[in-house]
């Protein structure tokens, strides 16, 4: 039940716009669970299923305001785009999803980075949003979740631009 990728997009345009017009920052965040294809080949498909509602009760449980976004973008990977923060909330709430994976304590397959399922974040903060575009900050928390991948995943990498 969390938005597809279509009424994502949709939201996603009217928030920036709002953002634009009251002159406040924005954040995304992009997060991926951490060796999905060990897990689903380990334990099967129904597992890998619900190591997907887990994780959408995370995002639901920690993303409450009106104005936050949170879908499904595809596969084992979601976004969330925020309006109105800081660069502080946005650490507060990546820090909260690592924990929250953390307290689920769900046990992950053989050959996995870590002993328990987690998942990475690549999250970027825009001060001003007033010449960009989703599009520009869904690339720039791609990449930052590329870099918590890289740096060895169940983390966050936070920029700014």
């Amino acid at each position: 039940d969390l938005l597809n990728h279509r009424a994502l997009r949709e939201r996603c345009a009217k928030l920036l716009a709002i953002s634009k017009l009251h002159n406040v920052a924005m954040a995304v965040l992009m997060l991926d669970l951490d060796d999905f294809k060990k897990y689903n080949d380990s334990f099967g498909h129904q597992q890998g299923d619900e190591a997907i509602k887990v994780q959408a009760s995370i995002m639901k449980a920690t993303f409450k305001r009106d104005t936050d976004i949170i879908g499904r973008y595809g596969g084992e990977e979601f976004i969330v785009v925020l309006s109105d923060i800081t660069p502080q909330q946005v650490n507060e709430h990546c820090q909260t999803l690592l924990d929250k994976w953390r307290e689920v304590n769900m046990r992950h397959a053989e050959g996995a980075k870590h002993p328990i399922m987690s998942c990475s974040i690549g999250a970027v903060y825009a001060e001003n949003v007033s010449k960009t575009s989703i599009d520009t900050l869904i690339d720039e928390a791609d990449a930052a979740l590329y870099q918590a991948k890289t740096k060895g995943k169940a983390c966050f990498e936070l920029s700014n631009i």
